[in-house]
């Protein structure tokens, strides 16, 4: 899932610095080359769910077993 709002606030930031003069707004972004920055910048605004039978109060037995098979399987590969 990708907030949109938290690469907003980040753009927004970088337009001021631009009407300011300061064009440089990607150099304050963590990373040593420009691909770690975007990467990392990715990473800041994407967010992974973990679905847990402790994560739903609607979870039933189907979703249990649904999610054994699941683990299996990504422990097999």
């Amino acid at each position: 899932m990708f907030d949109w709002d938290i690469l907003g606030v980040e753009l927004e930031m970088a337009e001021e610095e631009e009407k300011k003069g300061d064009f440089h707004w990607y150099e304050e972004l963590e990373g040593n080359t420009p691909y770690e920055k975007l990467k990392l910048l990715r990473q800041a605004c994407c967010s992974t769910m973990r679905i847990t039978e402790k994560s739903k109060r609607w979870w039933d037995e189907e979703l249990s077993e649904q999610l054994k098979i699941t683990q299996v399987s990504g422990a097999s590969r």
